[in-house]
């Protein structure tokens, strides 16, 4: 019943610009490209760390986990997007109520798993970002994955191939967890099964994979999937095989983000409660932007 009442909620947003105060947010990065994510606590944002960097073949550089810092975006060209459904944009003709426009917020760090880079991309597909202002607490709970139910809410502002006015709007579909199918993937992944009808896409990396209730309470990030081009046409579909999307388990990293608050001097998020014996942010595990 709660998730028909939010539902409801987003929609009256776009139609009347109420603001439901929702966790997800947008990133726009270099002024180019997007990537979403989710609000934790009252100041950071969990999201993808392959958004920031300048390369989509970052992992192939030989430098990369050497001197991976010239190849990263700088926190200066990342803004957040917190609180909206709505995305204002240039490139479409579309008018957002204001009520439902996001606030926006600057960047004062990146904080990058660090296995990310010591794995080549392999795993940790995890980053942290520190906003310069505060926020109001959405009581986004960090779960535990063997805990999570089959089917998972998935929310982002990603591209829509199909209906390119949508990519807009905060998008929602309900993803079944499987079994991951491709090579090298790491301990700290799971997958989802691919759909035409709903699939991540570019846009949608860094978004949520939560259950919704009295808190929301996030089990993964969405890392990568199938490019959604391709999974709208059917002939070009039919000769794919597909594996699966890709997402982390956020259980994987919590005690290394439950405890980044206390590099700044500041308290333990709510939703850290699992979490809060074994908290272990430090320079061993993360890299600061």
């Amino acid at each position: 019943m709660f998730f028909w009442w939010l539902l409801f909620a987003f929609l009256l947003g776009l139609v009347n610009g109420y603001d439901s105060g929702s966790p997800f947010v947008h990133l726009e990065i270099q002024g180019t490209y997007s990537c979403s994510g989710t609000t934790f606590g009252t100041r950071y944002i969990i999201t993808a760390a392959h958004c920031f960097y300048l390369s989509n073949k970052h992992c192939e550089d030989p430098n990369f986990g050497i001197t991976h810092t010239n190849l990263h975006v700088d926190k200066e060209d990342v803004l957040v997007d917190v609180g909206g459904m709505c995305l204002p944009t240039k490139n479409l003709d579309i008018q957002c109520h204001a009520e439902a426009i996001p606030k926006r917020f600057k960047v004062t760090h990146v904080m990058v798993i660090k296995k990310y880079v010591d794995s080549r991309c392999a795993e940790g597909d995890v980053a942290v970002l520190r906003l310069e202002e505060q926020f109001e607490d959405r009581h986004v709970v960090l779960g535990q994955f063997d805990t999570a139910p089959n089917v998972l809410s998935v929310f982002g502002f990603g591209n829509d191939p199909s209906n390119p006015d949508h990519s807009q709007y905060l998008q929602f579909h309900e993803f079944e967890t499987s079994k991951c199918k491709h090579e090298n993937v790491g301990d700290d992944s799971f997958c989802t099964i691919e759909s035409s009808k709903g699939n991540v896409c570019d846009g949608d990396s860094g978004g949520p994979l939560m259950e919704i209730g009295e808190n929301y309470t996030l089990y993964g990030t969405v890392s990568r999937g199938s490019n959604c081009q391709i999974m709208k046409n059917r002939k070009r579909r039919a000769l794919m095989k597909l594996r699966g999307n890709i997402n982390i388990k956020i259980d994987s990293y919590a005690h290394i983000l439950c405890g980044i608050p206390d590099i700044f001097g500041e308290d333990v998020p709510y939703g850290c409660e699992n979490w809060i014996h074994k908290l272990d942010a430090s320079t061993n595990q993360l890299i600061i932007y």
